[in-house]
């Protein structure tokens, strides 16, 4: 058996599973204001009303600018870094605390903003729908007070409120899904994936998890995505192997052995294939680049 690695990437749950409060709030309360890479169990919305820095998922570093809200999805890697004087608003909440507030999570996805493991473009939102934002923001804060009698009810409903003000000014509502069925198809898929891409590689083993041929799959995949679903399997282990290389100390072999692969010499075919370059070299890269 294989020691674990001393070094993974950290990951960060949330027990309350609900949070909203002000940026000021956050960055005053952080142990470490130049960020730490790092993925969670839950969800993230982050508006910036005022202010600068850096927030980069997944690889892709989004400049932190006035009047743009950034949504994380839980397990992608990311780090924030403000510079000082912030002004905004976070909420952080978990798919457990949309359900027991009778929110059905497909909402989520229903709405548009959050894309798992693909990136999402911070929204910027436009002078006219600012002070509603904002006053949506302020009443949800002041619901995270329990002596309030329903009060994650009344969260709940500021956040859901919220969310679908951005979906409307992203201009990706339900009402604009073109096929219910491929839509419906395309979100098991992307979910069994992201429970299982450690165990299962082809397309077969979900297509089987979903009740449907494998050619079915990979046509409605295609069709509604624009990728097969071989491509979002191997675009998936790529990215887990990126992020493992990128924010952990994790060997080839340990590497190989997490993502589900038997022989470590058949991740490292794969993940040259992928990415050009062999995953010590890829680590390597990546180091040089940020000392």
């Amino acid at each position: 058996m294989l020691a674990s690695p001393q070094i993974r990437i950290p990951k960060i749950d949330l027990p309350s599973g609900f949070v909203a409060k002000t940026l000021q709030q956050e960055e005053t309360g952080k142990k470490n204001p130049e960020g730490t890479p790092h993925r969670h169990n839950f969800f993230t919305v982050i508006w910036i009303t005022q202010g600068s820095g850096v927030h980069q998922i997944d690889f892709t570093d989004f400049p932190v600018e006035d009047q743009f809200v950034h949504f994380v999805s839980p397990q992608q890697v990311h780090w924030f870094r403000a510079e000082p004087g912030i002004q905004g608003y976070l909420f952080l909440f978990t798919e457990e605390f949309l359900q027991a507030c009778g929110i059905n999570p497909r909402f989520l996805q229903a709405l548009g903003l959050f894309t798992g493991c693909t990136q999402a473009e911070p929204l910027f939102i436009p002078p006219e729908k600012r002070a509603g934002l904002k006053e949506l923001c302020l009443r949800a804060i002041e619901e995270t007070d329990p002596s309030n009698d329903f009060y994650l009810e009344a969260a709940a409903s500021y956040l859901r409120l919220f969310l679908i003000e951005c979906s409307r000014i992203k201009g990706l509502t339900p009402n604009h899904v073109e096929n219910r069925n491929e839509n419906r198809i395309l979100k098991s898929f992307l979910d069994n994936l992201d429970h299982h891409f450690h165990q299962k590689h082809k397309v077969a083993e979900y297509a089987g998890l979903m009740n449907i041929t494998p050619n079915y799959l990979n046509e409605v995949v295609k069709e509604a995505s624009g990728s097969s679903a071989k491509e979002h399997i191997q675009n998936r282990l790529a990215l887990e192997a990126m992020r493992y290389a990128t924010h952990s100390d994790m060997t080839t072999k340990e590497t190989a052995f997490a993502l589900g692969f038997e022989d470590p010499a058949h991740f490292s075919k794969f993940f040259k294939k992928m990415k050009g370059i062999d995953f010590t070299g890829f680590r390597d890269q990546i180091r040089k680049q940020h000392l």
